[in-house]
């Protein structure tokens, strides 16, 4: 028989819940369709399940990400006020923030994606992470991961067809433990191939799942990108067509988009 907590323990263990709830069921995170985030996922399966409708088998406690929605909402409501400086032909705020702008299409549908920040001076366009010391040292030397390219590129494009000049996109690396003396900010020119390629890869995933259904998810090939955060990780799993037992290969994205099966 277990012996029931005292009432302060019980009082903390109702606060975790809570917590663990609410962070594991944010709007993003309970989004099914794929957002620019998902386009440049290197993992075929994890973008399979999507494009499929397969049910999420996974409810991670994303503290991290939780951390991170905090600190968008903060940033926008600090950056929208800031205004344009007479001389520059413009007024009115000089940052747009957190907005939705349709980026293309997916198997008919209309994708759309909220843009952390557009800048009207420069034709900039940001995206912010929040990460780690480590991620942030690994950052610097090797610049940002396949997934944030595409992500701030696709981000671009919804931009760009709303009619808004784009000359660069941008990455800003904040840090959670440091002071923001830390922060790095990466940036290239904006290139419309980029987002174009991510939509390419995941029209081709989209027609292996149309033509053989749920049966195409154990074919689709893998990439160790966190797959303990990924809503279809269902470790020990020997279905794929439910939930995938994750790829903890070296995190290298495959070149063809059918592979065989994970071990």
């Amino acid at each position: 028989m277990t012996t029931p907590p005292d009432p302060f323990t019980a009082f903390t263990n109702d606060v975790d819940a809570a917590i663990r709830h609410a962070t594991s069921h944010q709007p993003r995170s309970l989004q099914q369709r794929p957002g620019p985030s998902d386009l440049g996922c290197p993992c075929d399966r994890k973008l399979g399940y999507q494009l499929a409708k397969v049910p999420r088998v996974h409810w991670p406690t994303a503290w991290y990400s939780y951390l991170g929605v905090a600190g968008h909402a903060q940033l926008a409501s600090d950056l929208a006020r800031v205004q344009i400086p007479p001389g520059f032909g413009l007024t009115g705020p000089r940052f747009l923030v957190e907005q939705k702008n349709l980026v293309g299409q997916l198997a008919g549908d209309d994708i759309d994606g909220t843009s952390d920040l557009y800048d009207r001076l420069t034709g900039r366009v940001l995206d912010w992470k929040f990460v780690g010391n480590k991620s942030l040292k690994r950052y610097r030397v090797h610049g940002p991961p396949p997934q944030y390219k595409s992500q701030i590129h696709i981000y671009g494009k919804g931009w760009w067809m709303r009619g808004l000049p784009i000359t660069d996109v941008v990455i800003a690396f904040l840090p959670r433990t440091q002071d923001l003396s830390a922060r790095w900010y990466w940036h290239e020119p904006y290139d419309e191939q980029v987002a174009l390629d991510a939509f390419t890869r995941a029209e081709e995933v989209n027609e292996v799942v149309q033509v053989l259904g749920r049966e195409a998810l154990p074919l689709l090939s893998t990439t160790a990108a966190w797959c303990e955060s990924c809503p279809y990780f269902l470790p020990g799993s020997t279905d794929p067509r439910i939930g995938c037992p994750g790829d903890f290969s070296l995190p290298t994205p495959p070149s063809p988009i059918l592979a065989t099966a994970s071990p």
